[in-house]
């Protein structure tokens, strides 16, 4: 135990009803899937206050963080990740970085359903 488990552990025994708090803590009580939501969701908003402030180039690192973990914990909207694909992937280009924006738009077509032919996906690859 380290000393703030410690710490806990002596509160919890100085108050009574709170042995359930210290127990919540012990017991892993911690939703690591919520918060990595948060941390993804955190990263969008650097990526809308960096641009506001015109830190585009901190705002596209932040924007493709906030991509890379919502590809990884597939969480996202087909339509919404596309479009911002599209926008980071011009974003990159009008700065002369052509390989990374070709590998964005790559991307965008790589999550796009092939095998449907729904008119929004039919859309998102014209888009693309």
């Amino acid at each position: 135990m380290n000393n703030f488990d410690l710490y806990l552990l002596k509160q919890s025994k100085s108050k009574p009803g709170s042995d359930l708090t210290f127990s919540f803590y012990i017991n892993q009580g911690l939703d690591l899937k919520k918060l990595e939501q948060k941390y993804t969701t955190t990263l969008f908003v650097m990526a809308q206050v960096s641009s506001k402030l015109e830190k585009v180039e901190d705002g596209m690192k932040y924007c493709g963080l906030c991509m890379l973990r919502q590809l990884e914990a597939k969480e996202y909207e087909l339509k919404d990740w596309t479009k911002n694909a599209l926008t980071l992937s011009e974003a990159y280009q009008s700065r002369e970085h052509f390989s990374q924006g070709e590998y964005l738009l790559y991307a965008a077509l790589h999550i796009i359903p092939q095998d449907s032919d729904q008119e929004e996906i039919r859309e998102l690859r014209a888009m693309v």
